[in-house]
């Protein structure tokens, strides 16, 4: 929707937002119409002026309110004007595909990714540590191996450099919790976000594409036949 909107004391706020209020879930990752459930009063805008403006909406395939919030907002004696995007306070998660995972793993995976977002990393390095010790034994006596080749040869396709390269691998394999856990940037959480999405993809996600295609090309050999 337009970044500028003009609202006067007889507008619905409501009204103006909810028939573009489009967006993706930051719970849930659909993109959705969200229903507006609560915006601030006129008389409230008008008296106390905040400089952004804070809504509540309702993300209809799971459920959960999703706060929003837009500006700056320049004030006139019968208008006030919003200038600015309609963007939630939480961030969507990063996307991966979670349905393809073991379903053990799907918590630990999202609430890793919860991690990154949000900047929690000393929580991100001791999950990503966890659900490589849960890949390595889902896989059995050669996942930790298969692993730790699929991230190097990750790392090196990226061309990331070598000692970032060597640290990531450290926290995914040979973390050790009970000593000083390492400190990560957000330039070094990318990297091992990036490593741990692609060393989940090639362990779960690929081969299980794979044999959704293998199944559906038998599927339709059997029908022609």
């Amino acid at each position: 929707m337009a970044s500028l909107m003009h609202i006067r004391e007889h507008h619905s706020l409501r009204e103006l937002l909810e028939p573009a209020l489009s967006m993706t879930c930051p719970h849930c990752g659909v993109y959705a119409q969200m229903t507006v459930q609560a915006t601030p009063a006129w008389q409230w805008l008008i008296t106390n002026r905040p400089r952004r403006i804070g809504i509540s909406a309702l993300c209809p395939a799971c459920r959960r309110p999703v706060f929003l919030c837009s500006g700056p907002v320049t004030y006139a004696d019968d208008e006030l004007t919003i200038d600015g995007l309609w963007e939630p306070v939480v961030k969507p998660l990063p996307s991966f595909e979670l349905d393809r995972l073991p379903a053990e793993l799907v918590d630990p995976v999202t609430e890793a990714l919860a991690c990154y977002r949000d900047g929690h990393w000393q929580a991100l390095v001791m999950l990503s540590h966890r659900i490589t010790l849960m890949c390595a034994d889902a896989m059995g006596s050669d996942g930790r191996m298969t692993l730790f080749n699929a991230v190097t040869e990750a790392a090196s396709l990226a061309g990331v450099d070598d000692a970032l390269a060597r640290f990531c691998r450290d926290i995914l394999f040979d973390l050790d919790a009970a000593v000083t856990l390492p400190s990560l940037s957000p330039s070094a959480a990318r990297v091992l976000v990036a490593l741990l999405k692609d060393m989940l993809h090639e362990a779960f996600v690929r081969r299980d594409r794979l044999r959704e295609a293998i199944r559906r090309v038998a599927h339709d050999a059997r029908y022609n036949d």
